[in-house]
């Protein structure tokens, strides 16, 4: 419940960053804090650290043009392929990146690049990824519903406008299918400890 919930809402602060034609370009865990604890906003999850986001619009609304080659910004853990392959980010990059993260969550440490040291090996593993999918996943109870979500990004280029809620509405269907609530409170919650 609380993989689903912090994934949802993750999303959504990338979503609103988008709104306003940033990237953040370093999505991570690191990079997002949960509310005080005595305010009851101890369920909120806070999207943080904008040093490396770069505006993606022009004055005039159009997107900014894929520059040929960028060095490299941000977390290899987390990164996109492309952005690996110093090529410029864009909005699915972001979204890349957070699959990483909540594949993470969901699969813990069974990831296949965890153990990777150099940017060229989180490449690689990342890339051949795509091919060992279910071998890697196989112990993951929402495998399934996590290759939707990749296989949805990948599917996006460049100038593609993420499909948020279509990528929510999948999680949204992992806390139904699982017969999760949305009212429970989070993991870390000391209101959870209490009930």
């Amino acid at each position: 419940n609380t993989s689903c919930r912090v994934a949802i809402q993750t999303l959504g602060g990338i979503r609103d960053l988008h709104e306003i034609y940033y990237l953040h370009r370093d999505i991570k865990p690191a990079n997002f804090a949960v509310g005080l604890k005595d305010d009851e906003k101890d369920s909120i999850v806070y999207i943080l650290d904008f040093g490396m986001a770069r505006f993606f619009r022009h004055k005039n609304r159009q997107i900014v043009p894929r520059r040929d080659h960028v060095r490299f910004r941000g977390t290899a853990r987390y990164a996109s392929i492309a952005s690996l392959n110093d090529m410029d980010s864009c909005r699915k990059d972001d979204i890349e990146s957070w699959f990483y993260m909540v594949l993470e969550f969901f699969a813990g440490f069974a990831v296949p690049w965890n153990k990777c040291k150099s940017k060229k090996e989180f490449f690689a593993i990342k890339r051949s990824f795509r091919n060992k999918y279910h071998e890697y996943l196989q112990d993951c109870t929402v495998s399934k519903d996590l290759l939707k979500i990749m296989r949805y990004i990948d599917n996006m280029n460049f100038y593609s406008i993420p499909d948020y809620n279509g990528i929510r509405d999948i999680l949204i269907g992992i806390i139904d299918r699982m017969g999760f609530r949305d009212t429970e409170p989070l993991d870390w919650s000391p209101r959870r400890h209490y009930q």
